[in-house]
């Protein structure tokens, strides 16, 4: 497992991974990674996400919430072409399979 940290979380995993050690855990290890562009392509594409949903607080019930935030997410997904299987389920599916 691969976790992209920075500053004080980088204490954390080597102290995770001492812990894992001692508990005889190894394929669970966390190697750490200081390759800071990564973390900021995820954020550039939460950007317009966080945009979006702040006019949308205040759902009644987490399924709307849920089906909401999912739409949002997999709209610029579908953009980009990024979608799950793209020979086999056309992107329009996908998009309303989140309304089931």
């Amino acid at each position: 497992m691969t976790w992209f940290l920075s500053g004080g979380q980088i204490n954390y995993a080597t102290t995770h991974n001492t812990l894992l050690c001692l508990y005889g855990l190894l394929p669970l290890w966390i190697e750490v990674s200081r390759i800071k562009y990564l973390n900021n392509l995820v954020e550039q594409d939460h950007r317009g996400i966080k945009r979006i949903t702040q006019s949308t607080l205040g759902f009644k019930s987490f399924k709307t919430a849920e089906a909401t935030i999912a739409g949002i997410e997999l709209h610029p997904m579908l953009k980009k072409g990024q979608l799950e299987n793209p020979g086999t389920i056309p992107a329009w599916k996908q998009f309303y399979s989140l309304a089931d």
